[in-house]
């Protein structure tokens, strides 16, 4: 078996130069980082640093809320009106994760429908529920 590659496909791949820089040149590989490949016209360094700052935001909101939801179900009336979660540490993780999934699902409902229905129709959708 002949593992040679032909000459026609060696000269379509291309090696990052010394630099790792990314070239714009077209017929580059994208697997390899470099090329015309662009996302939301960024791609390489720039790309890289704008997903962990967007990443970054997420996870920090996220912790945000469940500290204000671990605020919340201790306060003494929240256990008044619940008094299922006083003093029950599984009942109290339950309703917490079920805020978090129920938020999840608004979230996804938003994504599917939000460009459809536009930001008010939206907003007013999702308040009709709470």
């Amino acid at each position: 078996m002949n593992s040679q590659i032909p000459e026609q496909q060696v000269a379509d791949i291309n090696i990052p130069n010394e630099k790792n820089e990314v070239t714009d040149e077209p017929g580059t590989d994208a697997y390899t980082g470099t090329g015309n490949n662009k996302y939301l016209g960024m791609h390489g360094r720039p790309l890289g640093l704008a997903v962990s700052v967007v990443a970054t935001t997420g996870f920090l909101l996220f912790g945000y809320d469940q500290g204000v939801m671990s605020g919340i179900i201790s306060a003494d009336p929240f256990n008044n009106y619940f008094p299922e979660t006083k003093d029950d540490s599984v009942y109290r993780g339950f309703v917490t994760a079920i805020y978090e999934i129920g938020c999840l699902a608004g979230a996804l409902f938003a994504l599917g429908f939000g460009d459809n229905l536009g930001r008010r129709k939206m907003v007013s959708t999702l308040n009709s529920i709470l």
